[in-house]
């Protein structure tokens, strides 16, 4: 069990940010400017090469509020999920409210939040957005929703690859001391945070934009790709599959349903089939070799899924 100490913050904020020097300014501010809590604010710059960090520095010298901010500097890049984990063990407070470097919280968001969690002793919170496209026009809502419900199927979000928008997530401290941080980079945290949360069927949804969600700028995005390294994206999209179904079949064994064996094969077999997917895509398998490699019923439903999708490509 990870000890920490209390903290007298209401909620701490970590902000994480790469690279995103035309966003900073109005997705720190917006940070900076919540209103009816006490914050403790975290802006963590993960080795930009850009004017990034310049920015954070001169805001949070000239800042005069009422939150207690710092930033940090990362003298090399570490990748978003060891950014994001180095972060939150530096934040005091039980409860850690995400925030991307270009995305804009409303001026409420950490008070709304802070309030779910006490009034709910949800594990887990998290909100609507307003969706942007590159052009900051609005868009249609294009993320997933299936954390809303009072208790959602366990077995059916074991295997999802698609729980909530990421971007509007809080998190309970709580979710960290019992299943510990994370080791792989690879891994999709809120992949793996959503289903701890529901291991432990303590989520809260708060239905309110909280967050102006931009679509095509963060460090994740698809929308960033080109069609000639889309195999490529795609083999280390599966990649991280793999990590995050070995991650959620080591969270099950500690949860109160770790001796739920159909839950388990379930996840080994997800893991199996994500490693014929990363196969495919990385490595333009034939379909002896990949049966040699894989030889199942699920590896013939791959290699025809594969097959299909590639033509698509040029």
């Amino acid at each position: 069990m990870i000890e920490v100490a209390a903290s007298s913050y209401d909620a701490s904020i970590a902000l994480l940010c790469y690279n995103q020097e035309n966003y900073i300014t109005e997705a720190l501010n917006a940070i900076l400017n919540q209103q009816g809590v006490n914050l403790e604010i975290i802006v963590s710059d993960d080795g930009s090469t850009d004017k990034t960090y310049e920015i954070v520095s001169s805001l949070v010298a000239n800042y005069k509020g009422q939150h207690h901010v710092r930033c940090i500097r990362h003298s090399k890049n570490l990748g978003f999920v060891k950014n994001f984990c180095e972060t939150i063990k530096k934040c005091s407070s039980e409860y850690i409210i995400y925030a991307a470097g270009d995305d804009i919280s409303n001026p409420d968001r950490a008070l709304k939040i802070v309030d779910a969690f006490k009034k709910s002793g949800a594990l887990l919170v998290h909100s609507h957005a307003v969706c942007l496209n590159e052009k900051d026009e609005v868009i249609d809502r294009n993320y997933p929703l299936k954390l809303t419900g009072d208790n959602p199927s366990l077995n059916t979000i074991s295997v999802s690859s698609a729980l909530y928008l990421g971007a509007t997530g809080a998190y309970s401290r709580e979710l960290f001391t019992k299943y510990g941080y994370f080791e792989d980079k690879n891994l999709i945290e809120d992949l793996v945070l959503g289903f701890r949360a529901v291991l432990e069927n303590r989520i809260n949804f708060v239905d309110k934009e909280l967050v102006r969600y931009r679509t095509t700028t963060g460090l994740t995005s698809k929308y960033n790709l080109s069609k000639s390294n889309y195999c490529e994206f795609r083999a280390n999209y599966h990649k991280r599959m793999v990590s995050v179904f070995i991650q959620r079949l080591s969270d099950l064994k500690k949860s109160t349903h770790s001796k739920n064996q159909k839950l388990a094969r379930v996840l080994k077999n997800a893991i199996f089939i994500e490693k014929i997917r990363m196969s495919l895509w990385k490595d333009n398998l034939s379909f002896v070799t990949g049966f040699r490699k894989f030889p199942s019923i699920n590896y013939c439903i791959e290699f025809f899924k594969y097959n299909r999708d590639v033509k698509h490509i040029r």
